[in-house]
Order: structure tokens, then C-alpha cells, then sequence
């Protein structure tokens, strides 16, 4: 149908089909600015306060702040009866950047995937490890010596295998809350 065979329509008519293009598209326009109102809250860099503290809160992607796995030196024990379990996740370890440190057994035992223990300071580094082994309970260390930034990896017995890499960039890119400001609590 052309524009010249249209039929004349009255002033009615009209406001009718106005109002009918208009509640078509209204819904998508709403669902567009709900998303790109999210999007806004949640984006990095997206900052909130806690009113109690008065810290605030900075949403930041881990795999920009944290260290890179050649940073990194991450001593690896075994504290199951599987023979061999450390130095397998040991050069498992290296092969995916980071640097090998001591690889033992544990008197520990642990019975779930495992922890991840670090020292003051160390924490960020401990998170970057925790990304190839999803479960692993981080524990700071107050046993640690002051300097000593190495990461120990101690395997549960829970643990199968390290994760693969797509499932560590994934893990990498979510975004997480860190608290930035004086006497927020740093974790």
C-alpha cells in the first residue's frame, strides 16, 4: 500500500494510531534505561559508602589489580595420601606462569579442596591463586615470616585438578567490592 492510497483518516484516527506506536515501543525504551541503569551502578569504578565505616566501596575487575601469576611464588603440599598430588599441581602451576616454590606434604588434614595460606601483605596474591583452585578456603598466616610473600597451596582432600584457563579468566573478569579509605577493614 503507498502513501497516496492511504485512506483519510480522521483527527481520532490519528491519536489512535500515535498512542498504538507509542505503547509498542514504550517497553523497550523502559527496558533499555533499567539496563543501562544497572549497568551504571555496577560499572568499574562504581563507588558506594557505608555510612557506619565510611569506607568506600570501589567495584574493580580482579584480574587488572591483581598480581600476575610471574609475581607469584606458590610452595604447593599435599596433605592427602594421594602419592604424588603436589608436584603434579606443582608443574601444573609453572606451566601456567607462576613461580615454583617448595612442594612437600602437610601433617594437616584437610578435607575439603584445600586452603590457601599467605602472609601479611600477600593477600592479593593469594586471590590470584584461589582463581585456579575454586573452593579453597584463603587463611592469612600470622606464622609467616615478615618479607615472606610466597603463597602456600595446601591440597585437601576434596581437590581433583586445578581449573582450566577458560574457567580462570571468567572467575578473573567478575567484578568484586574492595574497600578503599582510612580504618576500612583490609582482608
Amino acid at each position: 500500500m503507498s502513501y497516496m492510497s492511504r485512506p483519510i483518516l480522521s483527527s481520532r484516527q490519528r491519536r489512535v494510531e500515535r498512542n498504538n506506536r507509542l505503547r509498542a515501543v514504550i517497553p523497550f525504551l523502559v527496558v533499555f534505561l533499567i539496563g543501562f541503569g544497572l549497568a551504571w551502578l555496577v560499572k568499574p569504578g562504581a563507588k558506594a559508602v557505608d555510612p557506619t565505616t565510611g569506607c568506600r566501596y570501589v567495584s574493580v575487575i580482579p584480574a587488572k589489580v591483581l598480581p600476575k601469576p610471574s609475581q607469584i611464588t606458590v610452595n604447593v603440599y599435599n596433605s592427602t595420601k594421594r602419592v604424588g598430588l603436589a608436584a603434579i599441581t606443582a608443574i601444573d602451576l609453572k606451566t601456567r606462569g607462576f613461580k615454583g616454590g617448595i612442594v612437600g606434604s602437610s601433617k594437616d588434614n584437610i578435607r575439603g579442596i584445600g586452603e590457601i595460606r599467605y602472609g601479611s601483605g600477600s593477600r592479593a596474591a593469594a586471590e590470584r591463586v584461589a582463581a585456579y583452585a575454586p573452593g579453597t578456603l584463603l587463611k592469612h598466616d600470622p606464622t609467616k615470616k615478615p618479607g615472606d610473600a610466597s603463597i602456600d597451596l595446601v591440597l585437601g582432600e576434596a581437590f581433583g585438578q586445578l581449573a582450566p584457563d577458560a574457567q580462570v579468566q571468567v572467575i578473573l573478569a567478575i567484578p568484586s567490592a574492595q574497600a578503599v579509605g582510612k580504618g576500612c577493614p583490609q582482608l
